[in-house]
Parts: structure tokens; C-alpha cells; sequence
């Protein structure tokens, strides 16, 4: 099911990138499933980019973390998602990785 699911394979990216708990971290699979599901998607989607962006970051590539958050600001016209992948986006600029807060 995943393999043919860009939203499944995009959600599991995301948490492999930037989960709290160190023991699910998984730069390398968190890339290659960002990266197949935005080859799956059938246009540019800027929350397939975000966690790519995420994922790139985890691995410690700051330079492409940040070009791709751009990316994904490009294609985000308003709404919430601005503000957060622009914080993103300067988190790697300062060479650090964005993990997700604990949900209380």
C-alpha cells in the first residue's frame, strides 16, 4: 500500500525526520521515501518538499535543507504553512535539524 501512497510515504518520512525519540530518527529511509513520494506526486507539493527539507536536514545537509524548504515556500501561496516552513527553513540555515514538539 505504502509503495503506491505518496501521503502514507510522505506522513512516515516526516516522522523517521523529526520524531523526538531518537530510536525512530532515520535520516537516510526519511529521504528516500520524501523523495519517492514527491516522484509519485502528480504536481510539485510543498508539504512533500517540507519534509524532504526535513529529512535533508536530520542527515546534517543543511545547504539542500534550506533550497529545498525554498522550494517549498515558492509553492505555498498563505495559510499556516508559511510561517512554519519558513521557521524550518531558518533552523537549517543555522545548521540545525527540526524535530516535532512532544504532544501533550
Amino acid at each position: 500500500l505504502m509503495s503506491t501512497q505518496p501521503e502514507f510515504m510522505n506522513d512516515y518520512a516526516w516522522l523517521l525526520a523529526t520524531c523526538r525519540n531518537e530510536s525512530i530518527l532515520n535520516a537516510d529511509k526519511a529521504i528516500e521515501l520524501a523523495e519517492k513520494a514527491c516522484e509519485l506526486s502528480d504536481k510539485p507539493d510543498p508539504s512533500f518538499l517540507d519534509t524532504l527539507a526535513a529529512a535533508y536536514a536530520r542527515k546534517g545537509e543543511y545547504n539542500k535543507a534550506f533550497d529545498t524548504a525554498s522550494k517549498a515556500l515558492e509553492l505555498v501561496s498563505s495559510g499556516s504553512l508559511v510561517g512554519e516552513i519558513d521557521a524550518r527553513r531558518e533552523l537549517y540555515n543555522q545548521q540545525k535539524p527540526f524535530t516535532e514538539e512532544e504532544v501533550k
